[in-house]
């Protein structure tokens, strides 16, 4: 356990697994075992539910220094080493294939490439067949991703996702917000405008 949400006190106390600091915010929870708001409250990283690992922003920082030790890539670069990103003419669609979680250090590299996509107006299909785990700020980028895309009419549905991250969207009431396909090529046939057929 490395959260402690609704104490006596109305607060939702969480570890940091790295360096074993704590800090205290509002409860702001509906599911006790949900923190995610709670962690982005914080500026925090990690598994959205109570039990899993979670660090303070100084050690996430730290982490991320030990994984990209050297300079950090172009943005084109980086993008290209998280992930293959494809668009499609028609159905207007930006497809994002995942070579990895779904965590802080991915989103960092992909924000752009989902953003600018559905802000656009282009529909954004990502791959998750690859990504077992989706931690706050992985959620995060999803929500801001649908957000910006909701706004154009456009959609953003994933493919293949894990159990886990299935879990996820259902504890946080997102599995609504996200179709969810077995592969691409059925998403893609969701996402295509029906065909006008001549009377």
């Amino acid at each position: 356990m490395t959260a402690v949400p609704g104490d006596g006190r109305g607060v939702v106390t969480v570890i940091c697994d790295a360096c074993g600091g704590v800090e205290e915010t509002a409860d702001v929870l509906r599911d006790e075992d949900v923190v995610w708001p709670s962690l982005t409250l914080l500026g925090w990283t990690g598994s959205p539910f109570a039990m899993g690992m979670h660090r303070c922003p100084g050690c996430a920082q730290s982490v991320r220094a030990e994984r990209f030790p050297a300079a950090a890539p172009a943005p084109d670069e980086a993008a290209d080493a998280a992930c293959d990103i494809r668009d499609v003419a028609e159905p207007r669609a930006r497809i994002v294939l995942l070579r990895a979680d779904l965590d802080q250090h991915l989103v960092d590299r992909i924000r752009p490439a989902l953003v600018e996509a559905a802000a656009a107006g282009r529909h954004v299909v990502v791959d998750m067949r690859h990504a077992g785990v989706i931690d706050s700020a992985g959620l995060g980028l999803l929500v801001r991703a649908y957000r910006a895309a909701k706004h154009r009419g456009a959609t953003v549905c994933l493919v293949a996702p894990s159990r886990f991250v299935l879990t996820v969207l259902h504890t946080m009431h997102l599995d609504d917000v996200f179709p969810t396909y077995p592969d691409t090529r059925t998403a893609m046939r969701h996402l295509a405008p029906p065909a006008v057929t001549a009377c």
